[in-house]
């Protein structure tokens, strides 16, 4: 991941972001899907959580500690995601125009 090499975050770099910031959803860093915060993930109504307390969730802010290693994994992650998130664009794009053009060869038929 670091170094110029595209690769996957390592299962120990996923622990040290974990660690430092709990309420970050793994699931949205790793694979872009679901909310980036835990907290975000299951929006309810008011009336399905009567006498049940929020959860105790901090605000992100910075690190404990400062740890270059970890600040440079995570800005690689988020590079990381942005390239997924196009490439899945791409994709899509290439569905609907193939959905498209089987359509207008149903109706030249």
């Amino acid at each position: 991941m670091l170094g110029g090499r595209m690769s996957k975050p390592s299962f120990d770099t996923l622990e040290k972001i974990k660690a430092q910031y709990p309420q970050v959803n793994l699931e949205w860093l790793v694979m872009g899907t679901g909310q980036p915060l835990r907290g975000a993930l299951y929006p309810v109504s008011e009336s399905s959580v009567a006498g049940v307390s929020e959860p105790d969730i901090k605000p992100l802010g910075k690190p404990q500690r400062e740890d270059p290693g970890l600040q440079a994994a995570l800005a690689e992650c988020q590079r990381e995601l942005a390239i997924w998130k196009e490439k899945a664009e791409t994709y899509k794009q290439l569905a609907d125009d193939r959905q498209t053009i089987i359509e207008l060869m149903k109706k030249a038929r």
